[in-house]
């Protein structure tokens, strides 16, 4: 019996790793937010750009260069990113400028107009850099400073790291397989919604069969229901045929038509 139960624990410890394994396959994190469209509401300098935090240079955190810094004369200065489309978001990993940590206090980051983390002191800081738990769908990151404090807002480099499934997989974790989007076409990260449909399925997850098919695979065609009524999608029957054809599939012609 002792045996029995070992071998029964030893078959589900493989299960859960082929399982993890499946998982690990479908998909990775990516920082999402690198090259997308970006603005800021003011610049230290006229030729400084909102892109500069956008970059990916995590090597050299000082300005100008890689890093945002905006006019002395704007109270609720700001920056956004608009990351194209919703992700799952992981983590958000914000870097200060070097020697200059102390103008993140009052720093706010936003997902989607939700705040993720006010920072209302900045010795918790490791290295320069604070990573976020998000653990959300969102598309657009956005960084406020608040109006009272009396400085600048100057920030080296936003990471914003997203699930990002493989080709032909969506869903939390990217555990879930598209289904029949046309070939060469996947299906959206989150929702596994196609833009269309192979012939003979229906949108948006082209997972069940369009009015007019049945079968397996949603390849073939109902036959002349009564009223042009629909058929069944698994069997293919009518309730009842149009005048001449053979019940139920209503495809041939009845005896002596």
């Amino acid at each position: 019996m002792a045996d029995c139960t070992y071998i029964q624990v030893l078959r589900l410890t493989v299960i859960a790793e082929l399982l993890l394994l499946c998982v690990a396959q479908n998909t990775h994190m990516q920082n999402v937010a690198m090259g997308k469209a970006c603005g800021i509401s003011s610049t230290w300098n006229p030729s400084d750009t909102c892109s500069a935090v956008i970059n990916g240079n995590i090597r050299d955190l000082n300005y100008p260069g890689n890093c945002i810094h905006t006019a002395s004369y704007d109270n609720s200065p700001f920056w956004w990113v608009d990351l194209g489309t919703e992700f799952t978001i992981s983590t958000m990993t914000i870097y200060g400028r070097t020697g200059y940590i102390d103008r993140m206090t009052q720093v706010n980051i936003l997902l989607d107009n939700n705040i993720v983390k006010s920072f209302t002191r900045y010795d918790t800081w490791t290295n320069d850099k604070y990573d976020i738990t998000v653990g959300r769908v969102g598309r657009i990151v956005k960084i406020t400073k608040d109006s009272n404090s009396g400085e600048t807002m100057n920030i080296c480099q936003v990471e914003v790291w997203a699930q990002v499934c493989y080709a032909g997989w969506y869903g939390h974790y990217c555990t879930q397989a598209c289904t029949y989007c046309p070939s060469g076409s996947v299906c959206d990260e989150v929702d596994g919604n196609c833009t269309t449909c192979e012939t003979g399925f229906k949108l948006p997850h082209c997972e069940a069969c369009d009015n007019g098919w049945y079968g397996d695979n949603c390849t073939q065609s109902c036959g002349h229901c009564a009223g042009r009524a629909v058929c069944d999608k698994v069997t293919g029957n009518c309730t009842s045929c149009q005048t001449g054809f053979l019940f139920p599939l209503c495809k041939v012609c009845r005896d002596g038509l």
